[in-house]
């Protein structure tokens, strides 16, 4: 659904604001992840499991941030830009759902070699992690094809609105 021509042009002034913000919330989000498991020991078994684990945790906010760019440019009629984030985030659902294969083996190797006691807590947190991952999973993938399904009925944006979007009109 595009706006109709009295409220678009009232979000012209927005329009740098929302992407900015949207673009924060993906791009923070993932500098706080790999600031977390900075220094990378992919050979580690234990070090894959806990950062594939913790980036479950992490997957919210870049979701909201593309959901926000893919409503806005929807609502604006900023095609190519719908359908760019669209396109990355089934892309990001895809790798989450290869990441959480590999988180799965690896939690299937971290749990053979904790003590006994602990294996509660260790399950717990697999289960927890894994819930988080097909949750982040089935959010992505929602997310870019209901974005890509929307840029069809999505009317091309305007010559002045494509102005306002890089900067050069009021």
């Amino acid at each position: 659904m595009v706006l109709d021509s009295d409220s678009s042009p009232r979000l012209a002034p927005l329009t740098g604001p929302i992407y900015l913000t949207a673009l924060l919330l993906i791009v923070v989000s993932f500098a706080d992840y790999f600031s977390a498991v900075w220094p990378f020991r992919l050979g580690e078994v234990s070090w894959r499991y806990g950062a594939v684990g913790l980036f479950s945790g992490f997957m919210l906010t870049p979701l909201l941030g593309f959901m926000v760019a893919i409503g806005f440019a929807t609502m604006r009629g900023h095609r190519g830009i719908a359908a760019a984030v669209s396109i990355a985030s089934v892309i990001l659902a895809v790798g989450l759902a290869l990441g959480l294969v590999t988180f799965s083996l690896d939690a299937l190797q971290v749990r053979r070699e904790v003590a006994v006691e602990a294996k509660g807590v260790v399950d717990a947190g697999i289960a927890k992690a894994a819930l988080k991952h097909l949750a982040a999973i089935a959010g992505f993938g929602a997310a870019g094809i209901g974005g890509l399904r929307a840029t069809r009925r999505v009317k091309p944006v305007s010559g002045t609105d494509r102005e306002l979007v890089v900067g050069r009109g009021r």
